[in-house]
């Protein structure tokens, strides 16, 4: 497949959970609830039609077609809230000695 000049040749997916390294993965976690990302739906895709073309045929084009997503999602971690709320009450704490 040729997209934006660059043929690609394979793909390899890193983790297919966000679990351990966020970003990387192909299944999100919001809460305690787990989300499909777009990155899902593309390995699908290769796994559907058998891998990639085989060296010697013809390239083909990627489709352009729009990914549309459920809705958008902002992936948190708990230690990160539960961090930055000892962060606000210690600087709540520490302006109100001050005075």
């Amino acid at each position: 497949y040729t997209l934006d000049g660059v043929n690609l040749k394979g793909y390899f997916a890193y983790a297919f959970s966000d679990q351990r390294d966020p970003g990387f993965g192909m299944y999100g976690h919001v809460q305690e609830e787990v989300i499909l990302k777009s990155s899902l739906g593309h390995y699908k895709n290769i796994i559907q039609h058998n891998g990639f073309p085989a060296p010697g045929t013809a390239q083909q084009q990627c489709p352009h077609a729009p990914v549309h997503g459920s809705g958008r999602y902002v992936l948190t971690k708990q230690p990160v809230v539960g961090f930055l709320s000892l962060c606000a009450l210690l600087s709540t704490t520490e302006s109100r000695g001050t005075n």
